[in-house]
């Protein structure tokens, strides 16, 4: 954003201009827009991509567990997937474990 003052009985002119921080806070230089105006540093949009990746797989992970005749079976079948060991997100993984929490054996 720029922006000018002018002293009215002078003949000078202050220009300034910032440049767009990171709506998280972190104080990064933002180099991103999102659809909703709010200006992102590629870092932390990468951040937010992924926690919106984690949390829409909750709600499928959930849905498949609820719906699933063996609970056991498609978590082991999933764990194998997503563990971290085999090359999956640990992200997921930590997902998958919350999500298995909730529905008893």
């Amino acid at each position: 954003m720029n922006g000018s003052t002018t002293n009215g009985a002078s003949s000078w002119t202050l220009t300034f201009s910032y440049a767009p921080v990171c709506a998280c806070g972190c104080g990064a230089l933002a180099s991103a827009t999102f659809s909703d105006g709010t200006q992102w540093s590629a870092e932390c949009v990468k951040r937010e991509q992924r926690r919106r990746a984690i949390s829409s797989a909750e709600g499928w992970l959930t849905a498949a567990l609820a719906a699933a005749p063996d609970v056991s079976r498609l978590y082991r079948s999933l764990a194998a997937a997503f563990h971290p060991d085999v090359g999956g997100d640990p992200a997921l993984m930590v997902a998958l474990n919350a999500v298995r929490e909730r529905f008893p054996s």
